[in-house]
């Protein structure tokens, strides 16, 4: 009886959390884009520090054993900017993704500055659940 009484709590517990939950950017978000007609999967990893003030996590490039770590994090009112720098063939090159997080979802651009040049485009992520 005991057992059941603690499931119990602790199912109710994990209910009440989840709109909770819902309200931050904190969890794994996923993407995919196609490069000459191969689908790839990012990954972003999202998470407050144990005072709950900065976000912070990593980035995981498509087809790439690779993690890197956010050189600026910040979430207001629904609004996400996360930016990380990346290497190709020797040169740096800073990619920011820009959005707005509505549930489980983020709507917004990618931009990315290499060799002077910006690149935008549109990006969308998922929280995978």
């Amino acid at each position: 009886m005991k057992r059941l009484i603690n499931i119990a709590a602790a199912l109710l517990v994990a209910l009440a959390a989840q709109p909770l939950l819902a309200t931050g950017p904190h969890g794994t978000w996923t993407w995919t884009t196609v490069v000459d007609q191969e689908v790839r999967v990012s990954t972003l990893k999202l998470k407050f520090d144990s005072e709950g003030k900065t976000l912070e996590g990593y980035f995981c490039p498509s087809q790439r054993e690779q993690i890197v770590p956010l050189t600026r994090a910040i979430y207001r009112d629904g609004d996400i900017t996360v930016t990380v720098v990346m290497e190709h063939q020797g040169q740096k090159y800073e990619v920011t993704f820009q959005g707005s997080r509505s549930g489980h979802e983020i709507f917004g651009t990618r931009t990315i500055v290499f060799e002077g040049k910006t690149y935008v485009a549109q990006w969308s992520a998922s929280r995978w659940r």
